[in-house]
């Protein structure tokens, strides 16, 4: 057998089990409907494609519309439903991807076969492959860019055709009408044209060159303004700071911010290393508890990229002459990952950018525009009141200036800083009769339910134990007395838990839910202990064995 075939079948047997996973994903709170309602509002394409390019003032997706609505009309001719719909495109992509990189791979001998069992799982393996993959409803416009991409890595080895240019501009303009990191694929050619792949002819590049120009000219004509990100909450060390404290750290001086994020972009990707701007390791030197995963993400990673470095070094000194197919491609593949770097950092923080905007709205704006689905805001309902609140404070500071002197006098700093002063010694009183009973800064009655561990045998199980978790939350919520935080702001503790002192620290609540969830059959075990977040006693524990109906 040839080790082309042989490829294949490695390939499809690793790919179709995580397209059977994928399509079995349910409608999750991070899926972006938003396009499907606006879609589905309007009667024909005309109009949908002529009020897309309004729909925001920092984004032209145009044919994120478009998919949608073609996706609706073909649900509703077939007789399939939404979720089948948009579940098998989203495989569709998972298999294009799969097959581009084998095609891409060029397997011809054994030696080739051997190191392709090693990239294939590296390729799919990888957390940002991961994390692309849970990009789904209604399409995975970041799977659409990484196929367009692969697809110029294949034509580029490819003998130059006529078609080639036509084809790769076609493949370009679909992903910067997705999404705007579809420039990844005008990277892709003069990457692939700085390595001298074959395939990229200069009609190409010159051609390629000229869609994006004609792109940036149509953003500035249309008055759509490039996505300012800032105050927002990120990592930085071992530390994930709120959109206040990296507003002190960083405010005045962003670039070493700026800086931290392009190394961090690149160390993400070789390294496994930081996620959203953290460092495990960081951390388990400042808390002396490292996590097996970690260790078994970062082993696995440094090995990788010190194949790299090791292949680079040691077949790269000559010069463009004497250089392999191979070693070109290589050559090509490492310029996408430094460029993918350093399109990974975050942009100026709006007020940077000469424009008055409150600081409010920047936080607002940013979580929206977020690179990570679990930080962005989990629906347009959560946005709008977010954004109602926002519109209430500014009426009230807009009547306030029209408020009598000594009103607006305790609004300045000096003002506000009397009124505290006089309060806290208000409130201070008490406490020189009472000295031996401490304040709570932080309520009793506050919990937060921390990710349950799922220890199923099957992972799949997975979506069940973040129901399970939900419907817990849905429940304590229902008691008016019981300050309860929602899920969004625990997500980042579910790989690392940490140090349930600090979580209640950075959470401000008193007390911690854990608990985890095992499902063997129709057999569900659920353990639940309640803990105070401050002392780490164990306020309470149950465990609950129940036959699924």
């Amino acid at each position: 057998m040839k080790p082309q075939i042989i490829a294949w079948i490695v390939a499809a047997a690793l790919a179709l089990p995580i397209a059977h996973s994928v399509f079995r994903i349910p409608i999750q709170v991070s899926d972006s409907l938003e396009p499907i309602v606006i879609s589905a509002r309007y009667p024909n394409t005309a109009a949908l494609l002529r009020d897309s390019v309004r729909f925001s003032p920092t984004t032209f997706r145009p044919m994120r519309y478009l998919q949608a609505r073609g996706l609706l009309e073909a649900a509703e001719s077939t007789g399939l439903t939404y979720h089948a719909v948009f579940r098998t495109v989203h495989v569709a992509l998972l298999l294009m991807l799969v097959a581009l990189f084998v095609l891409a791979a060029r397997v011809r001998e054994w030696t080739d076969l051997a190191a392709f069992t090693v990239a294939l799982p590296v390729f799919v393996g990888i957390h940002t492959f991961v994390a692309m993959l849970q990009e789904a409803f209604p399409v995975n416009h970041y799977a659409e860019v990484a196929v367009c991409v692969l697809a110029v890595l294949w034509l580029a080895q490819r003998p130059p055709r006529w078609f080639v240019a036509p084809l790769i501009c076609l493949l370009l303009v679909l992903a910067l009408s997705v999404i705007e990191s579809g420039a990844m694929v005008w990277v892709a050619v003069v990457a692939s044209a700085a390595a001298r792949l074959r395939g990229i002819t200069r009609a190409t590049l010159i051609s390629t060159t000229v869609v994006v120009v004609a792109y940036v000219a149509l953003r500035r004509a249309l008055d759509i303004a490039s996505p300012g990100i800032g105050g927002h909450g990120s990592g930085f060390g071992a530390t994930f700071y709120s959109a206040e404290e990296l507003a002190q750290r960083f405010g005045a001086h962003p670039l070493a911010l700026i800086a931290y994020n392009v190394a961090g972009g690149f160390a993400s990707l070789l390294l496994s290393e930081p996620r959203q701007g953290v460092y495990s390791l960081a951390m388990w030197w400042r808390d002396s508890v490292l996590h097996p995963v970690v260790v078994i993400n970062l082993v696995s990673s440094v090995v990788t990229t010190a194949v790299l470095v090791w292949y680079g070094v040691t077949h790269l000194r000559g010069g463009y002459a004497s250089w392999s197919h191979r070693q070109r491609l290589f050559v090509a593949a490492c310029a996408l990952i430094v460029i993918n770097a350093a399109l990974t950092s975050e942009p100026a923080p709006i007020a940077r950018q000469g424009t008055k905007v409150p600081v409010d709205l920047q936080e607002i704006i940013s979580r929206a525009l977020q690179k990570d689905r679990e930080e962005r805001y989990g629906g347009m309902h959560e946005m709008l009141e977010a954004l109602r609140i926002l519109h209430r404070k500014l009426e009230f500071s807009a009547e306030l200036q029209h408020a009598p002197f000594w009103l607006r006098w305790i609004r300045t700093p000096r003002g506000s800083i009397l009124v505290l002063l006089v309060a806290a010694l208000v409130v201070s009183l008490p406490l020189f009769w009472n000295r031996s009973k401490p304040q709570e800064t932080i309520g009793k009655s506050s919990i937060a339910v921390l990710p349950f561990e799922n220890l199923s045998e099957e992972k799949s199980n997975a979506y069940f134990v973040d129901g399970i978790q939900d419907e817990i939350l849905a429940r304590l919520s229902k008691i008016t007395a019981l300050k309860v935080f929602s899920r969004t702001p625990t997500q980042r503790y579910k790989s690392q838990p940490g140090n349930l002192r600090e979580i209640g620290q950075q959470l401000g609540v008193a007390n911690v839910l854990e608990g985890s969830v095992q499902r063997m059959g129709d057999q569900v075990r659920v353990t639940l202990q309640l803990i105070n977040a401050k002392t780490g006693v164990h306020l309470w524990a149950e465990t609950y064995d129940k036959k699924l109906i």
